[in-house]
């Protein structure tokens, strides 16, 4: 008797659980997207990351699906399906040099995206992203004056020259005291603050030569190696 209930409440549990699962696909349906990313000579680009960002006023508003693009550039995404909802679909690889398209740090020749609509079917052509120019990347050799030691972690933040309100903050471990990140096709403001056990505090920044660096500058596709001396 034990043995018989104990099938027939295996069997039911296994019942509910795909009931649960059809619930969750008529709820929660997604659009399936297949493309392509190619370089600015049509070359195929792996790698990347590839992501869907929702422009409609919906609570999922924000919320980023993504996947990475395979040997040949193909790409394979999942979208939820909202009636109605437009999407940008771009495409981030920072070791090749191209930047997140969404970040206001970066101009509009960085914004290759496509937007797509998600309407009520699963059919969809493949989509080809063609991305466009590489920014430049700047490999910061940071150490503190004084002890000549390479600075371990920090904070570096970049502002636009043009509009110093748009920023972007690197905080994180700096490996050797070297950090690298990708620039714009424009100087930036360059900030480097450390942690003093209460707040964020901003050190000068200083070449070899002691002359106090403010802005940087990389030209587009290449890399500059800058060496900083840290001082209060």
């Amino acid at each position: 008797m034990k043995k018989y209930l104990s099938f027939v409440f295996l069997l039911l549990t296994s019942f509910c659980a795909d009931i649960s699962v059809f619930g969750q696909e008529e709820i929660v349906p997604h659009r399936h997207f297949t493309g392509y990313v190619k370089d600015s000579e049509n070359n195929p680009v792996a790698g990347a990351r590839v992501c869907g960002w929702d422009k409609s006023g919906r609570p999922i508003n924000g919320r980023i699906p993504c996947t990475v693009s395979e040997k040949d550039g193909g790409f394979s995404l999942n979208i939820r399906k909202w009636e109605g909802d437009t999407y940008y679909i771009f495409v981030e690889d920072s070791e090749k040099g191209y930047p997140n398209p969404m970040s206001a740090l970066y101009e509009d020749s960085f914004r290759k995206k496509q937007t797509i609509d998600v309407d009520a079917t699963n059919e969809s052509k493949p989509i080809i992203i063609q991305l466009g120019l590489k920014a430049g990347k700047a490999i910061l050799k940071i150490v503190y004056d004084e002890s000549g030691k390479p600075v371990e972690q920090g904070q570096v933040k970049m502002c636009r020259t043009d509009n110093p309100e748009i920023c972007q903050s690197l905080s994180t471990a700096f490996p050797k005291g070297v950090i690298e990140f990708l620039t714009p096709d424009s100087p930036v403001i360059l900030k480097i603050e450390l942690w003093d056990g209460n707040k964020w505090k901003e050190w000068f920044a200083t070449d070899e030569n002691n002359t106090l660096i403010q802005t940087i500058h990389v030209e587009l596709g290449q890399k500059k190696e800058i060496k900083i001396r840290l001082k209060q």
